[in-house]
């Protein structure tokens, strides 16, 4: 999800510059793919880049939206869907979402014709814009 805030940010090098030295080093000196970037870390990125881009609530959920879609329709995931039904993906959801968020429990209820998502997190974890997006 770093590709939301990050596509536009390394574009435009005041937007790295109006960042806390902290954010900025995870934009400047990305983590290797085996790395951990905690919640909070991220979401801090997130809020960050959008604060100084100027970006609205609308325009926030709406660029996680292409990024999520972008994500789900590149070749890896087209390969995975073929190859799993849409029930076992469901069943298997909630535990690899708990494998990559620490803190955030999602819990499926999958029906035949209606799956129900829920998100349980700390109140201070997950800001709502966040939550939306």
């Amino acid at each position: 999800m770093l590709g939301l805030p990050l596509a536009k940010a390394a574009q435009i090098d005041e937007t790295l510059d109006a960042l806390p030295a902290e954010l900025r080093a995870l934009v400047n000196e990305p983590l290797p793919v085996s790395g951990w970037l905690t919640e909070a870390r991220a979401n801090a990125l997130y809020l960050a880049l959008a604060d100084v881009r100027g970006v609205s609530d609308a325009q926030f959920v709406d660029e996680f939206y292409s990024v999520n879609r972008g994500v789900l329709s590149s070749p890896l995931y087209s390969v995975l869907f073929l190859v799993l039904s849409p029930q076992r993906l469901v069943r298997g959801a909630a535990t690899r979402w708990g494998s990559f968020h620490r803190g955030i429990r999602l819990s499926i209820k999958a029906q035949p014709k209606q799956t129900t998502v829920r998100m349980e997190y700390p109140a201070e974890l997950l800001p709502e814009i966040l939550a939306r997006a």
